[in-house]
């Protein structure tokens, strides 16, 4: 495990669900059916003191970048149009407070309404969903069951909206590995559940959200920050009760 370190005034990916569970408890989307593409999400959170505009920062996968990069080649143009064929989402304008987070479902068949809440778009963002904590939620409307993450390794990216890489978030072994220079912290490989920030010896890492103590919950996107691991699976202690939300650094 790495320590995550995130970039000052940007927010910071703090949930990623790649290897979604089977039957109705990988319905992470809520839209009542489990799709191993379509509930996959990325959530990222203002951990700074101040708003954050999220117009322009993006979410990218390995795939992608290496496609849109011509194999590392070159910087990506967050402006390509990948015609909901690859795993690039760029936010519409709108305002991220301290401590809130937004969730970007992949979105592949997502149905709407129901306990899915409002829903935002590239285009154009929704207000904050309750079913998700408040958070903003929006789908990158992907077209294809092939747009999503690698199970057995892959990673995903925040950009700013300069196209600086934030923070790649990687598990397993990868086709493609990141620029040299991007921030990069590993992720557990098959975890049971997504891929969660949490304070563990001292440190925040990922960690399998199976193994928080709040009840076994398998993922919490737009929850933010949400525990600490379970004694006796991944040891962590910061003075906290198991389950409670740590404040956000």
């Amino acid at each position: 495990m790495t320590l995550i370190l995130a970039a000052p005034n940007h927010p910071a990916i703090t949930e990623v669900l790649y290897h979604v569970p089977a039957k109705d408890a990988g319905d992470a989307n809520r839209d009542g059916a489990r799709d191993p593409a379509g509930d996959e999400f990325v959530e990222i959170t203002n951990l700074s003191g101040s708003p954050i505009d999220l117009g322009g920062y993006a979410i990218i996968d390995s795939d992608t970048w290496w496609f849109l990069s011509e194999r590392g080649t070159k910087p990506v143009d967050l402006a390509a149009d990948v015609e909901g064929k690859n795993v690039l989402f760029v936010f519409p304008a709108c305002r991220l407070e301290p401590g809130a987070s937004a969730v970007v479902f992949n979105g592949f068949e997502m149905k709407s309404g129901g306990k899915t809440g409002p829903i935002g778009t590239k285009d154009k963002p929704a207000g904050p969903n309750q079913g998700f904590g408040g958070a903003l939620v929006f789908t990158a409307g992907i077209t294809t069951a092939k747009a999503g993450f690698g199970n057995d390794g892959d990673w995903v990216a925040l950009l700013s909206p300069a196209g600086e890489f934030l923070q790649v978030v990687r598990w397993g072994k990868p086709d493609h590995a990141p620029p040299a220079k991007a921030p990069v912290s590993d992720a557990p490989e098959q975890p049971k559940g997504s891929a969660q920030r949490a304070k563990v010896r001292g440190e925040w890492v990922f960690v399998d959200h199976a193994t928080l103590g709040e009840g076994g919950n398998l993922f919490s996107p737009g929850v933010g920050d949400a525990g600490v691991p379970k004694e006796g699976s991944q040891p962590g202690d910061d003075g906290r009760e198991p389950g409670r939300r740590p404040p956000l650094r």
